[in-house]
């Protein structure tokens, strides 16, 4: 995107992203970091990022983020499992009227509900972060 003079709304780390802050265009171009799910609630609340896409995928990039340094439950599945739930209703919080925000936090507890292995479990919350990313991208 930014070799043909587009900005992009996004770019994906492996530990954090960082979003376009769209309240500041097109008089300014400036990013911010999406460290944990408080920084993905408060771009989303404060109309950092707009689109129904975006907003759930920086929702799920925020998650992804904490979850990653949420390495003392890393071993064991129903706490991962409860860290997913209690994420994704916190992060649907921030902008209760979001239909794809809810749909897509939705669709990533209901994916992996049957998955009792941690490690399984990570990976599979990962993938689907990732192809939310990638169906936004497209």
């Amino acid at each position: 995107m930014a070799d043909s003079g587009e900005l992009s709304c996004i770019k994906i780390f492996e530990n954090h992203s960082v979003v376009l802050d769209q309240t500041l265009v097109p008089n300014e171009v400036k990013y911010f970091d999406i460290l944990n799910n408080e920084d993905a609630w408060l771009a989303i609340r404060d109309m950092k990022v707009r689109g129904a896409p975006l907003i759930a995928v920086v929702a799920l990039q925020g998650l992804k983020a904490s979850l990653k340094k949420e390495t003392n439950i890393h071993g064991d599945a129903p706490l991962i499992h409860e860290f997913l739930a209690k994420s994704s209703e916190y992060l649907k919080g921030s902008r209760p009227t979001a239909v794809n925000l809810a749909n897509d936090l939705d669709d990533l507890v209901k994916s992996v509900k049957d998955i009792t292995e941690p490690a399984q479990l990570l990976e599979k919350i990962y993938a689907q972060i990732q192809k939310n990313y990638d169906d936004y991208a497209d």
